[in-house]
């Protein structure tokens, strides 16, 4: 960490995270197009950190959208929220496997994000896991396609 990083306020400093694993550009196109074979994907960086499911879940309660600002339409809503957990999470954690998402829900067009973490913690395999910034909550393909219903149309990372 240089001398920039001495000047940022503490939830703001980067942290050493282990584990940490690399994927390739590839591999996450891969996990991605698998899960939503017709959404437009814009993959920005040639390789991806990603780290296990439970320190995701840490993560997620660490680094808090919700705690930053109410919702306020228009102003501060879905789409902020999500871009400022995605923006935190690479700055805070080194970690670019979480992506901003837009999309349809029951509820009308919305904007959320998605994960790639190692379901285990072997670093071997990979799944995709959609995050709602608003409420903390997060959760697999199954579950989504069982209850929630969130269909990205548009991911970007």
């Amino acid at each position: 960490m240089g001398e920039k990083s001495e000047k940022l306020p503490s939830w703001l400093k980067p942290v050493a995270l282990q584990p940490k694993y690399q994927l390739t550009h590839e591999a996450v196109k891969d996990l991605l197009k698998k899960a939503f074979p017709d959404c437009p994907l814009w993959l920005l960086d040639g390789r991806y950190w990603a780290t296990n499911y439970q320190l995701v879940k840490f993560i997620l309660h660490q680094v808090d959208a919700i705690d930053m600002r109410k919702y306020e339409e228009d102003a501060f809503d879905c789409d902020d929220f999500a871009l400022a957990l995605m923006a935190l999470w690479r700055v805070h954690y080194g970690l670019n496997t979480i992506f901003f998402a837009a999309g349809d829900t029951p509820f009308g067009p919305h904007a959320f994000n998605l994960a790639v973490a190692d379901p285990v913690g072997k670093g071997e395999s990979f799944q995709v896991y959609f995050i709602e910034p608003q409420t903390d909550g997060i959760w697999g393909l199954g579950e989504n396609g069982k209850r929630f219903k969130y269909k990205p149309v548009f991911i970007m990372g």
